[in-house]
């Protein structure tokens, strides 16, 4: 007898009964896989749909910070655009999300720009405070901040 398809109707993943109750091998090292990705940062944050609603609500308000407008103030819309792919690439990477990121080196992409850590940490507040906002889980409001401070010395490039 071959195995059966159980049907849900919950966004759990579809289930195999393999007539013997047990698994093959290969179905349960993708569903251990499958089980571990799910759990991830990334999921919990509702995927890129997730991420891009923060990166909406993020950008106005770094953009909108006076003490981050000589970073932001010679750039066209355009720009500004691709910067909020490379945030949103970015993010996804470091929330265990599916993405490459394929742009340049962070370090070198952000050399020429001299970023100080005051800068760093605005950001990174402006972050914060979105987070809040959207109501992330509170772990998640600690764990997402944490992962882009873990690249920090990538993107700080100045120190006054």
């Amino acid at each position: 007898m071959a195995p059966r398809l159980a049907t849900q109707q919950s966004k759990e993943p579809l289930k195999v009964h393999h007539p013997q109750g047990r698994l093959p091998l290969a179905a349960q090292a993708r569903r251990n896989h499958q089980q571990h990705s799910e759990s991830s940062l990334y999921v919990r944050i509702q995927y890129a749909g997730g991420l891009r609603r923060l990166v909406d609500k993020l950008y106005p308000r770094v953009l909108a910070d006076p003490s981050l407008t000589v970073y932001f103030k010679h750039l066209d819309d355009e720009h500004l655009k691709g910067l909020r792919w490379h945030m949103l690439t970015l993010l996804a990477v470091v929330t265990g999300g599916p993405s490459k990121y394929q742009g340049r080196d962070l370090h070198q992409a952000h050399a020429e720009l001299q970023i100080t850590g005051e800068a760093f940490d605005r950001v990174a507040g402006h972050l914060r405070h979105t987070l809040e906002d959207l109501e992330v889980r509170d772990e998640d409001q600690q764990a997402i901040p944490a992962a882009v401070q873990a690249r920090r010395q990538e993107i700080v490039t100045f120190e006054a």
